[in-house]
């Protein structure tokens, strides 16, 4: 069976304090801990307990890629911007994903090229994707997202 949990926007903590927010957000964990798949997109990993609902989640079974969901984070980077290989260490956001999510990103360097190729940032071990060129600029690649979630 499929969960879907959705909180958006900001002052998330404000919004889960109150119905029907306050409700999804009591779903979460379990939906995190069931989910076949994790798409997340346009979040900045600032919020300390939805992090810790991630990564309670993909800290099991580190070492057996198959026993986690596979997850794409669909996200914006200037062009300037670095990969997630090489902010992991020292970037709030970067370090955050990686950490709630239990990966590293291989490759370093700017983020254009990735942008400019249509391609993800990648961890296939595991089984983690980053998509930096924007929410709106992924619909063309649906079709490979949901390969990628369906791995």
């Amino acid at each position: 069976m499929r969960w879907a949990t959705l909180i958006a926007g900001v002052y998330k903590l404000d919004q889960l304090l109150t119905d029907p927010a306050q409700t999804f957000y009591a779903a979460l964990v379990q939906h995190v801990h069931q989910a076949d798949c994790v798409l997340i997109a346009g979040y900045g990993f600032g919020d300390v307990h939805i992090n810790r609902a991630l990564k309670n989640r993909f800290t099991r079974s580190p070492y057996n890629p198959n026993g986690r969901p596979p997850i794409i984070l669909l996200t914006w980077a200037p062009e300037a911007g670095r990969s997630i290989g090489s902010r992991q260490n020292y970037e709030f956001f970067a370090w955050e994903f990686t950490h709630s999510i239990n990966t590293r990103f291989p490759e370093s360097g700017p983020v254009a090229p990735f942008i400019d190729e249509d391609r993800f940032e990648e961890d296939y071990h595991h089984r983690a994707w980053v998509w930096h060129g924007g929410f709106l600029e992924c619909w063309p690649l649906l079709d490979e997202i949901v390969k990628r979630l369906n791995w």
